[in-house]
């Protein structure tokens, strides 16, 4: 497989989400042909993983997503729920199942169980699709893989799918190389946390390991500085034995994209290195928007070319990178003004909050908030009642009073 004059359109996480699925490939200008979606001009998906579990239509989600790729539409690699689903439904010989049946692996796994409930037949068949989806995908020029993309896995990985029995048993045994690849290429590489220190993820489960990134990584930097998606406070150094263990994407190989880390939804879409995309921006819950980027056969990458949802109500991010040319991209596409209106505000918050801490108390609040930063704004019918320029202006002042300092809010340069 190559990319030679193809040009793909690629998809974060779905999970279920079939309704924002269909709506992003309009957007996308994909059309109804049989039972699947077609791009007049031939362009093609490709689906990062992660279909099944949490959200509200697993099976619509399934049968779209395999549809397409039936029909040489698109491609689909596995996610590591696609993984766990076929660990948690297959017997390990000794009267348990490869991956235990526990409470916190039910509840996860909860959605899809409901979803097929006396479709059990159906079910069987959809695991065995599972079991032949590619662990990665290797284009040439572009890459994909659901969380990431070690060289050394990698290799290990090539010609090998969960439909190998032997395979497919070694990649649930702890100590095993099949174990560490697929671990590593499907959830991504992990650092523990000091002893007696644990962190509760977003869904309320407490881990005493943190996903890590493997790009980007130098010698002197902070555990803390390497976690994904977001930074903490965690002071230790990466020690060599942690350098040596950790993959670390080199700055001169083709573009890779993928998805499972949950990038917070309310930030500008926008690579995390030269040649590293993550499309996973939390759609799996409430109305964040499903992600994609548009990729048209371009090494170097162009933030222009993400895609945030589909709708009427458009949110859009101005970017100044220079005094007279600015970079505009859409970051969310919503069906209501209120989900709009809603998402306009968190993102101006979350840039406010970030520059307040930046600031330290200082005038330079006023001065540097959207100048240095975005323009928000909202276009759909109606929307002109919502001023994204005015709310910061009252966001800022309200800061301003709490503070204590002057609020010279007219000096702020703003956009509505």
């Amino acid at each position: 497989m190559t990319t030679k004059n193809q040009e793909y359109d690629i998809v974060g996480d779905l999970h279920g989400q079939a309704d924002k699925l269909t709506a992003l490939l309009e957007h996308l200008n994909y059309r109804p042909h049989g039972n699947h979606y077609r791009h007049p001009e031939g362009r093609k998906v490709i689906f990062l993983g992660d279909f099944i579990d949490r959200g509200p239509k697993i099976r619509e989600t399934l049968h779209l997503v395999r549809n397409m790729v039936e029909a040489s539409e698109a491609f689909a690699i596995a996610g590591n729920h696609e993984l766990n689903a076929v660990f948690f439904h297959t017997p390990d010989g000794i009267g348990g199942y490869l991956r235990s049946h526990n409470k916190r692996h039910t509840e996860s796994h909860a959605a899809t169980l409901a979803a097929f409930t006396g479709r059990e037949e159906e079910w069987a068949d959809w695991l065995d699709w599972m079991k032949r989806l590619p662990l990665f995908l290797d284009l040439g020029a572009l890459r994909a893989v659901h969380a990431a993309w070690d060289e050394e896995a990698i290799t290990f990985l090539r010609g090998k799918t969960l439909a190998d029995a032997d395979f497919l048993r070694a990649a649930a045994t702890e100590g095993t190389p099949e174990f560490d690849a697929v671990e590593t290429t499907l959830k991504g590489p992990e650092l523990p946390l000091p002893d007696g220190v644990i962190f509760y993820d977003k869904e309320n489960i407490a881990r005493n390991k943190v996903r890590v990134r493997w790009w980007n990584i130098k010698a002197g930097m902070t555990v803390g500085e390497i976690v994904v998606p977001e930074k903490f406070h965690l002071p230790r150094q990466l020690r060599p034995e942690d350098l040596e263990r950790l993959p670390n994407y080199p700055a001169d190989a083709p573009p890779v994209f993928f998805g499972h880390y949950w990038m917070p939804p309310n930030v500008g879409k926008t690579s995390l290195a030269a040649n590293v995309v993550c499309l996973d921006y939390s759609a799996a819950f409430g109305d964040n928007p499903l992600t994609a980027y548009r990729w048209n056969g371009f090494s170097r990458l162009n933030d222009s070319a993400f895609v945030a949802g589909a709708g009427e109500y458009q949110v859009y991010e101005e970017i100044f990178i220079y005094t007279d040319e600015r970079d505009r991209r859409t970051i969310g596409n919503f069906v209501t003004s209120e989900a709009a209106v809603n998402f306009c505000k968190s993102v101006i918050d979350a840039d406010i909050a970030r520059l307040r801490a930046d600031a330290t108390g200082s005038v330079d609040l006023y001065y540097r908030y959207l100048v240095s930063r975005t323009v928000v704004e909202i276009s759909g019918p109606g929307s002109s009642n919502f001023s994204s320029g005015a709310y910061a202006q009252s966001r800022v002042e309200e800061i301003a009073r709490a503070d204590g300092l002057p609020h010279r809010a007219d000096n702020i340069i703003v956009t509505a």
